[in-house]
């Protein structure tokens, strides 16, 4: 009988409940450790999820870790935090499942890197929309050549008349606002639909117009790729309207429109003068939904079995890390910013 591969998760918000969820409902793995500075909040999810250890107490949690008690460890901690605690589990001997965005600085993520590297750790990167099956069919049908040459794309992940609390609205835990929480993913998914090119510049305009935090709530962002594509980045907290949901993606080819929430291809037959449209061949259940995260998982179960490389290795989590930094620095300075 095939052993289950043990996961270790730190954090218990939205999104630890989520990957919780998720590894619940995959073949093949266990959650049996559980960290979270906060005893109330840790004591709740326990109840809801019983594990062989739950404490807030981060020594025996890396203890655990250390003594073989889990080969995944899944990081779902404030912003600030991901890089020290990737890091440490990493090196604890851990391959490690961190939220985005990986760091906060690029210099972290490369160090988290480098450590991946030095330990034969898998860092992965949690980019859930890289597991949805329309985004997958768009890549495949952009890959194919389906649209052609990709000229220029518009990504959004906004909230509307909404925003979050906590720590995404603290500099020193976030690292960033909306862009940070929100824009990563139009990031990322816009990358990953147009084959995941390098960006070699980025220009940026990023404010705080709907509340008091220190953080920003709107962000545009366009990154010039290294395939000659152009991309605008939508990002926002409260905004007051939005042309799609949270990765919402439209690209414009030489040959066709591709769009990505609704999913479809488009192609205009200019002699009959009529609209040709490709959608998926299959129904969706709910925008995010959690087959999404048991995507993520059962593929951090394949590469801790080492049956499969991971596909939301480091420099996935890095690169849109790179782009982030960037935009903050060209809203600052005004300038673009050129990336190597």
């Amino acid at each position: 009988m095939i052993q289950p591969i043990r996961f270790a998760m730190c954090g218990v918000g939205w999104v630890g409940k989520m990957h919780a969820g998720a590894i619940a409902a995959t073949p093949g793995a266990e959650l049996v450790a559980v960290h979270n500075h906060r005893q109330p909040s840790l004591d709740e999810f326990a109840a809801a999820h019983p594990v062989a250890l739950a404490t807030s107490d981060w020594e025996e949690f890396l203890g655990a870790v250390r003594d073989g008690g889990a080969e995944v460890a899944v990081v779902a901690t404030p912003n600030a935090r991901h890089a020290s605690q990737s890091i440490a589990l990493m090196r604890a001997g851990a391959h490690v499942l961190v939220e985005k965005p990986m760091a906060v600085s690029a210099a972290a993520g490369e160090e988290m890197a480098s450590v991946a590297e030095q330990t034969g750790r898998a860092l992965m990167t949690g980019h859930m929309w890289r597991f949805d099956p329309e985004a997958q069919w768009l890549r495949q049908q952009i890959a194919g050549g389906a649209l052609g040459e990709i000229v220029r794309t518009r990504s959004l992940s906004v909230h509307t008349w909404w925003g979050p609390s906590g720590w995404f609205q603290q500099r020193a835990l976030a690292g960033g606002g909306a862009l940070a929480d929100m824009g990563v993913h139009a990031i990322d998914t816009t990358r990953y639909l147009i084959g995941d090119p390098h960006p070699v510049g980025v220009t940026a305009r990023i404010g705080t117009y709907y509340g008091s935090y220190d953080v920003d709530d709107t962000a545009v962002v366009l990154v010039d790729w290294d395939n000659g594509t152009t991309s605008q980045i939508e990002a926002g907290w409260w905004q007051v309207q939005s042309d799609g949901p949270e990765a919402a993606t439209r690209l414009h080819g030489t040959q066709a429109f591709g769009s990505l929430f609704p999913t479809h291809v488009t192609r205009e037959l200019q002699d009959e003068a009529v609209e040709e449209r490709t959608p998926p061949p299959f129904d969706r259940n709910e925008h995010c939904d959690p087959a999404l995260f048991e995507g993520q998982i059962a593929h951090a179960v394949d590469v801790a079995r080492g049956d499969k490389p991971p596909v939301n290795g480091p420099d996935i989590g890095l690169t849109t890390v790179r782009i982030m930094e960037a935009a903050y620095r060209s809203a600052e300075t005004g300038e673009r910013i050129r990336l190597s």
